[in-house]
């Protein structure tokens, strides 16, 4: 979605007066397709507001471009997805809505994944014997390795395999255009 990045100790125009103004607070700089937003205040509240505002901005033109209606549980739901490293369930993020103290039923959470699936903003997994998982469709293709002990989901890009991957759909007759590679591993250890 975007960079975060924080520098100190630099003279940069203030927002609010456009006045240049020597700091000794970090400077945030918050870069998201392109357009850079800048703030300076001691407790960094203002810059957290144009990271809010940007961040909200995104996900209102995210939705709009998916052709859905913004509500606050769509929302809500999209910056779950968007701030996890991990995959998460349905039940995962109605946990996180529910410790956030936010009212959104259990139905909705579904209701909403499935929306943002037809609408490819997201990539729903069914790893085996576990829950359906969702990810942020980021455009970027990548393989899975989900650990048959722990049920961690691992995300890794190989060019070897991709290319062998191209040899085998050829050797058969056929121009591969989709695949999903999903490896199930255990940890290494000692004993084998």
């Amino acid at each position: 979605m975007g960079i975060l990045c924080t520098l100190g100790n630099e003279i940069n125009p203030h927002p609010d007066t456009r006045k240049n103004v020597k700091s000794s607070v970090n400077v945030v700089f918050f870069i998201s397709k392109g357009v850079p937003v800048k703030g300076v205040t001691s407790d960094n509240t203002l810059c957290q507001t144009y990271i809010e505002e940007s961040i909200m901005a995104l996900q209102d033109q995210e939705l709009k471009r998916a052709g859905l209606k913004v509500t606050l549980p769509r929302i809500k739901i999209l910056q779950i997805l968007e701030s996890s490293e991990l995959h998460l369930s349905a039940e995962d993020i109605y946990q996180q809505l529910r410790d956030a103290e936010e009212e959104v039923g259990i139905a909705t959470v579904y209701r909403v994944l499935a929306q943002f699936e037809g609408a490819s903003l997201v990539i729903r997994h069914n790893f085996d014997n576990g829950p359906a998982v969702y990810e942020i469709d980021r455009g970027d293709h990548h393989d899975h390795m989900v650990c048959a002990v722990t049920g961690k989901v691992i995300e890794f890009h190989d060019d070897e395999i991709e290319k062998l991957q191209s040899k085998i759909a050829e050797k058969y007759g056929y121009q591969l255009v989709d695949h999903n590679l999903v490896l199930y591993v255990k940890p290494i250890s000692d004993d084998n």
